[in-house]
């Protein structure tokens, strides 16, 4: 039970780090619209909308997405006559990497 917890506790720290940013872009966007032209300055922001920007899910998806230890399988998938293999650890492996290269 431990190691799910591990697992767990860093995709919701950075499910609300992702979620700060956004809420952040949000009120910026609202503070250049009233210091460029004078529009109405609304500081309340809802969950909703932040959970209606498509780019929010796309980032929660990339870095908040973890194999669970003890996951193991194959994926094989025949391609030009010959037998491709995957393990689950390779592809989870693969997304974390990409996740990382989209946070520097």
């Amino acid at each position: 039970m431990q190691s799910y917890q591990l697992v767990l506790q860093p995709s919701a720290k950075l499910f609300a780090l992702v979620y700060w940013k956004h809420l952040l872009k949000i009120v910026k966007e609202r503070l250049q619209k009233y210091l460029k032209s004078g529009h109405f300055y609304d500081s309340k922001t809802s969950m909703t909308e932040i959970s209606k920007r498509a780019l929010f899910w796309l980032e929660v998806l990339l870095c908040c997405v973890y194999l669970l230890p003890g996951v193991t399988g194959e994926i094989s998938v025949l391609q030009l006559n010959n037998i491709v293999v995957y393990r689950y650890e390779m592809i989870g492996t693969s997304w974390n990497i990409l996740g990382r290269l989209y946070l520097l």
